[in-house]
């Protein structure tokens, strides 16, 4: 039996774990792979990134699974993140399983997506994946916690050889869990523009964002002004200039999506108007690296978001698959951190008559 260690609830084995979360999107995957980044060290992949995918994916065999235990040589393990494709992804997949990866279906039916997404071939995915529901009863997303720890829970599996050795050493994952109070009360200061760094301009986030007229890799929110650049009452022009003109038109009248990659399984942000001026702008599918201008990242685990107290009045929203934790400015903007669980999911700027609940 692998040597066994408990962090914050978790059993993580000594053995490093390799997860592969496959499902539609809005199932939860890259919440799930931000959450297990954060909260227990792992190394998160998301294969909607081309050059990560095609760099792994393009390995043979023997060059995959060197890779894989380099990326397992110093921590728990790797989770991958991968929207559902066409039916010819599950030779990807079972090539993959093959090498020990485990690959996990998120959704909310046991299963029953899953064999009528692959169509024909739904009668192997039985034997190529394990169902995990990320769904409550009324349609809530399910905690990441409580996601995570059903997909960490022990379970008779098989360990390929080369993940059966002991590790040099683990990373202290339970160090990250024991800032999330100090996170949770810096939800509301970063909301409200408060901390000891001092508040940039909204001029100087614009003219940090104009050096590249494309949507930046870490957009930063400065609380009450302005996301990644953009601030409200922009026009249209002046989104173009900041952000270029590789957007899609989709779902919402008057909505700009940019988005990386394709948006079949959207990672990037969206610009609404109204009458040709901006009355929100928000993040879509948890763009990695987007953070506060106080330090507040995607991905961070707070310890509870909705009871998070401080100086300045908030409100916190239940949408549909996510929470908002909002604060109106003195400006009449509306800031919000939403959440997913105990993880930030992405950030929102809107107008006072804009739901953050996009």
């Amino acid at each position: 039996m692998p040597f066994e260690r408990s962090y914050q609830g978790f059993r993580l084995s000594r053995a490093p774990a390799v997860f592969l979360l496959v499902g539609t999107p809005g199932t939860g995957k890259r919440a799930v792979g931000h959450y297990l980044s954060e909260a227990s060290g792992f190394v998160h992949l998301d294969f909607g990134d081309r050059e990560t995918r095609e760099g792994l994916l393009g390995l043979d065999d023997s060059a995959l699974q060197q890779r894989l235990e380099q990326l397992c040589a110093e921590t728990p393990g790797v989770v991958i993140t991968w929207s559902a494709g066409p039916a010819e992804q599950l030779n990807e997949i079972r090539r993959l399983r093959r090498l020990g990866v485990e690959p996990v279906w998120l959704d909310s039916d046991h299963g029953a997506a899953c064999r009528a997404h692959y169509g024909e071939a739904r009668r192997l995915t039985r034997f190529t994946f394990r169902y995990i529901d990320t769904f409550e009863r009324d349609g809530r997303f399910r905690s990441v916690e409580a996601v995570s720890r059903e997909l960490l829970a022990p379970h008779r599996r098989l360990i390929p050889r080369w993940r059966r050795r002991p590790l040099p050493r683990l990373g202290d994952a339970a160090a990250v869990l024991v800032g999330a109070a100090a996170a949770t009360a810096a939800v509301v200061v970063a909301v409200s523009g408060g901390g000891s760094g001092g508040a940039a301009s909204p001029a100087t986030a614009s003219a940090a964002a104009r050096h590249v007229a494309a949507l930046p890799r870490a957009g930063i929110l400065v609380a009450g002004s302005s996301l990644a650049g953009i601030r409200l009452g922009d026009s249209m022009a002046t989104v173009r200039a900041l952000w270029g003109s590789h957007f899609t038109r989709c779902c919402a009248p008057g909505t700009w999506f940019y988005v990386y990659p394709p948006p079949s399984d959207p990672v990037g942000a969206a610009v609404e108007f109204r009458h040709g001026r901006v009355v929100a702008v928000y993040t879509l599918g948890s763009p990695a690296g987007w953070h506060t201008q106080t330090g507040i990242r995607i991905g961070q685990i707070l310890e509870n978001p909705q009871a998070a107290k401080g100086s300045s009045p908030s409100v916190y929203l239940s949408c549909a698959g996510y929470g908002a934790k909002s604060v109106r400015s003195s400006s009449g903007a509306v800031t919000s951190i939403l959440t997913q669980g105990a993880s930030v999911y992405g950030f929102a700027l809107t107008a006072p008559s804009v739901s953050p609940c996009h």
